[in-house]
């Protein structure tokens, strides 16, 4: 993995108005310069078009980030996903959410606020489908998935990474929030910064992602 987006089509916040024709101009970059990138998506917050779109995306590998995200009871403060709950209920919304993106082939999981319980641990490790798990900074997670941890100067905003994108080398990888990158590009237009950072990646991997 190089590249990861977050929130896909949103985590807490209310859905971008237009969001998939917003979003696709963050990703349109990495299309067209044929950089793969993990999209985490929130099964329970997309629709059939939702999923439409996302099958048009070449460079995307669909990633399941939690369930909900805990969107229908944030209050602001629970920032940890599955709370509470035992292993059985945490198996059922896994799988739940895998089915909504049965189109895809889905081997990474990325917890929601980058957080985990032992309980889905443990559920992901038993899960056929699921190989690899993709957290916050600086996390150290004891597991047998194949774990991806960003450095903390390669998480967070375009705005933010650029300053330290001389950094990145091979073996590492990016991570942003696909609606933190709509405002960005949004507001800074033709000097948003991801392009300055599409341009290191070109220069550390010459166009070969493999």
């Amino acid at each position: 993995m190089i590249v990861r987006f977050d929130d896909y089509p949103s985590g807490v916040t209310p859905t971008l108005e237009n969001h998939r024709e917003r979003m696709a101009k963050v990703l349109q970059p990495f299309e067209e310069g044929r950089i793969p990138y993990v999209l985490a998506v929130v099964p329970a917050l997309i629709d059939r078009e939702d999923i439409e779109f996302l099958k048009t995306l070449k460079q995307v590998e669909v990633a399941l980030h939690g369930f909900d995200h805990n969107k229908p009871v944030w209050t602001g403060c629970e920032r940890v996903e599955f709370r509470g709950v035992g292993i059985s209920e945490v198996q059922r919304k896994i799988d739940e959410g895998l089915e909504i993106l049965e189109d895809f082939d889905v081997r990474f999981y990325v917890p929601p606020f980058n957080a985990l319980t032992k309980e889905v641990l443990r559920v992901l490790e038993g899960h056929p489908k699921i190989s690899d798990i993709t957290t916050g900074p600086r996390q150290k997670i004891d597991t047998t998935l194949r774990a991806w941890t960003p450095k903390k100067a390669l998480y967070g905003k375009s705005t933010q990474i650029v300053k330290n994108i001389g950094q990145l080398q091979r073996g590492d990888h990016l991570a942003f929030h696909i609606t933190w990158e709509v405002t960005e590009k949004e507001r800074m237009k033709d000097n948003w910064k991801m392009y300055p950072i599409l341009d290191r990646l070109q220069e550390v991997y010459g166009g070969h992602y493999e």
